[in-house]
C-alpha cells in the first residue's frame, strides 16, 4: 500500500511539475527528441507555452540537447521567453547560466538573446553563472555579448555600414527582419540624398559664370578668359565644408586661403589641386609656419603632433584592453579559463590602429 502511494505521489509530481507524458512538448525538448517536437508543433503545441521552468527551449537548454534547441529556434521559437516565477531561470540563456550548457548558450547568443535580462532574483545571465561557478559558460556569455546592444549602437545611427556588419555577424538573429527592413530604408534615403546632392551640384555648376578644371570645386568669381576662371576670385568645394579665396590661371587654383566653414585652414600654393610647398596653416585659429608636398602636409611641428595624438589615443585603447584583461582574470581566479597575456604583436597593432585613426581625422585628408 505504502509502494503504491509512493509511486501515485511520484506520477503526480511527473504529472504536475514537469508533465511527463508521451504527449508532453517540454518533455520531449528535455529528452532532445526532435521528430516528437516537430509532430507537436505540427499538432498544435504551442512553441513557447510556459512550464515549471520555463519554455520548452529551457528544458532543451537545460539538458543541453544542442540538436533540439536549434530546431526550436528554427521553427522560430523565442530566445528570450521564459517563466519568471521559475525557481532557477527566466529565460533560456539563464537556464544555460545555470547548467553551464556551453553549447546551447552559444546558440542562443548567435540568435540574439538578450544578456540584459534579470530573473526573479535580479540577476542577469552572467550572475546567475558566476554564482554557480559555472566559469565555462559565463566567459561564453561575457565574450560573445549581445545582439541587441550591437543592434541599438546601429538603430540609432545613420550608417549603412553598421546595418551590413550587423547582419553578416549575426545573420540568426531574432532581429534581422528589422535590420533588413533598416537596411532598405537606409539606402533609400542613400540614394535619394544622392539624387539631391547631384542636382544641387549641378545647379551650382550651371550658375557658373566660367568653369574650373578641378571637378569638386565651383567658380563663384567673374574673371574668365576662353571659358574658365583666371585671376582673382572665390571657389566652393560641392561639400559646402571648404571654400577657397585667390587666385586662378587656366581654370585652376594657383595660390590663395582654404577655409572650413569659414575658419582659415591653409594659406600658400596650390598644385594639381592640393597645397604644395611652404605655407602658413592654422591651428586652433592661430597661424604656424607649415610645409606641404602634393596634399600632405611634412613638417615637423605637425609630425610631433600627430605622434603626440596617437599616443594619447593608444594609452585609451591600451586602458580598455587591460579592462578586459583583468575581467577575465576574475573568471580565472573563480576556475574559468585562462586570460590571454597582451602580446608584443597585440601592443604593435594597437599603436598601428591608434596612428590610423588619428591621422584619418587630420585636416590634410581633406585635400
Amino acid at each position: 500500500m505504502i509502494s503504491k502511494l509512493r509511486c501515485g505521489v511520484a506520477v503526480l509530481f511527473c504529472l504536475v511539475a514537469f508533465g511527463c507524458t508521451s504527449n508532453n512538448i517540454w518533455l520531449q525538448a528535455y529528452g532532445g527528441y526532435d521528430q516528437s517536437v516537430r509532430e507537436m508543433v505540427a499538432g498544435g503545441q504551442h512553441l513557447d507555452g510556459l512550464n515549471y521552468e520555463g519554455t520548452p527551449l529551457c528544458y532543451a537548454v537545460k539538458a543541453d540537447k544542442v540538436t533540439t534547441v536549434q530546431l526550436l529556434l528554427d521553427m522560430n521559437a523565442d530566445v528570450n521567453a521564459g517563466n519568471p516565477t521559475g525557481a532557477r531561470s527566466r529565460t533560456p540563456l539563464h537556464q544555460a547560466g545555470f547548467n553551464n550548457s556551453v553549447a546551447s548558450a552559444r546558440i542562443l547568443l548567435e540568435h540574439g538573446a538578450d544578456v540584459t535580462i534579470r530573473n526573479r532574483d535580479n540577476q542577469t545571465p552572467l550572475e546567475v553563472a558566476m554564482a554557480a561557478g559555472n566559469y565555462e559558460v559565463a566567459g561564453v556569455i561575457r565574450d560573445y555579448g549581445t545582439t541587441y546592444s550591437s543592434w541599438e549602437q546601429c538603430r540609432r545611427s545613420p550608417s549603412i555600414d553598421c546595418v551590413e556588419a550587423f547582419i553578416a555577424k549575426w545573420p540568426k538573429s531574432g532581429l534581422i527582419a528589422q535590420a533588413k527592413q533598416r537596411l532598405i530604408l537606409l539606402r533609400e534615403e542613400a540614394r535619394k540624398a544622392r539624387e539631391a546632392e547631384e542636382l544641387r551640384i549641378a545647379a551650382l555648376k550651371k550658375a557658373q559664370t566660367c568653369k574650373l578644371k578641378e571637378d569638386n570645386w565651383v567658380y563663384k568669381g567673374k574673371a574668365c578668359r576662353n571659358g574658365y576662371a583666371n585671376g582673382t576670385g572665390e571657389a566652393e568645394h560641392v561639400n559646402g565644408i571648404l571654400r577657397f579665396e585667390g587666385t586662378f590661371k587656366n581654370g585652376k587654383r594657383t595660390r590663395g586661403i582654404i577655409y572650413q566653414n569659414d575658419e582659415p585652414l591653409f594659406d600658400g600654393a596650390i598644385v594639381a589641386g592640393k597645397p604644395d610647398g611652404m605655407g602658413v596653416c592654422y591651428n586652433n585659429g592661430e597661424p604656424e609656419e607649415c610645409r606641404y608636398y602634393k596634399g600632405k602636409r611634412i613638417d615637423t611641428l605637425y609630425k610631433q603632433r600627430i605622434e603626440m595624438a596617437a599616443q594619447t589615443r593608444y594609452m585609451e585603447m591600451l586602458k580598455d584592453e587591460i579592462e578586459k584583461l583583468k575581467s577575465a582574470q576574475v573568471l580565472a581566479a573563480n576556475g574559468g579559463p585562462e586570460p590571454t597575456t597582451m602580446s608584443d604583436d597585440m601592443m604593435s597593432a594597437l599603436k598601428k590602429e591608434a596612428a590610423r585613426q588619428i591621422t584619418g581625422a587630420i585636416f590634410d585628408q581633406l585635400f
